[in-house]
């Protein structure tokens, strides 16, 4: 069984409630829990807010979504992820547990189904964790090649810088190592400009733009 875990809090200084912004008729968070609903490998989905506002607007438009409730200690501005993560899957103990899990980012809402199973094929072809990445062409400080005239972009080789859409992991692996990505790591690239996320208003601007030209909010 593989579930989807989204973790969604409340509290956010860049943009208030972020999680819930309207962006072209949606809530943020509504893009990837739809885009969880469409992989072809997602058996259930589970959002871990602190928020009665984050649950309530989840439930409203997804009743087959389940929602669980996050200890305040665990959505602070400092709380890491993996420990939502943690937490969900220690709630679940009573439960089925799933073999697998994606964890999905709310704030990447240009992120299709098809990227989805892609990443969860990289488990399936015998990896411990996958990630997905983007290639940088850029010039890094601190490093010999910026002393020396500039490569022409077609003929550099491109850095793989990790992209924060999702991840994927064996739920018995994560308990164990108490991290996203460990053991044996299948990277899965992905494509500007599907690798933005939401971080700042100017975001919100740029990805509406996006997904309306993408045609329309749902895929």
């Amino acid at each position: 069984m593989i579930s989807a875990i989204i973790p969604a809090r409340g509290g956010s200084k860049s943009i208030p409630n972020k999680n819930i912004f309207n962006i072209n008729g949606k809530p943020l968070v509504w893009y990837v829990i739809d885009a969880c609903r469409n992989s072809s490998k997602i058996d259930n989905i589970i959002v871990s807010t602190d928020s009665d506002d984050v649950k309530n607007v989840v439930l409203k438009y997804y009743n087959d979504v389940e929602v669980l409730n996050r200890p305040s200690r665990l959505a602070t501005d400092s709380s890491l992820s993996e420990d939502a993560i943690h937490h969900v899957l220690c709630e679940l103990s009573s439960k089925e547990t799933p073999d697998y899990v994606l964890f999905a980012q709310a704030t990447s809402p240009l992120t299709e189904p098809s990227d989805l199973d892609r990443l969860i094929g990289k488990l399936e072809e015998g990896n411990d964790s996958a990630a997905f990445y983007v290639e940088d062409y850029g010039f890094f400080f601190g490093e010999d090649d910026m002393l020396n005239p500039r490569t022409p972009r077609q003929f550099r080789i491109p850095r793989r810088r990790e992209a924060g859409n999702a991840w994927a992991f064996e739920t018995h692996g994560f308990m164990k190592h108490l991290s996203r990505l460990f053991g044996k790591v299948g990277l899965c690239k992905i494509d500007y400009p599907k690798n933005l996320d939401v971080d700042f208003y100017a975001d919100l601007k740029v990805i509406s733009y996006l997904l309306s030209e993408r045609g329309g909010n749902a895929f």
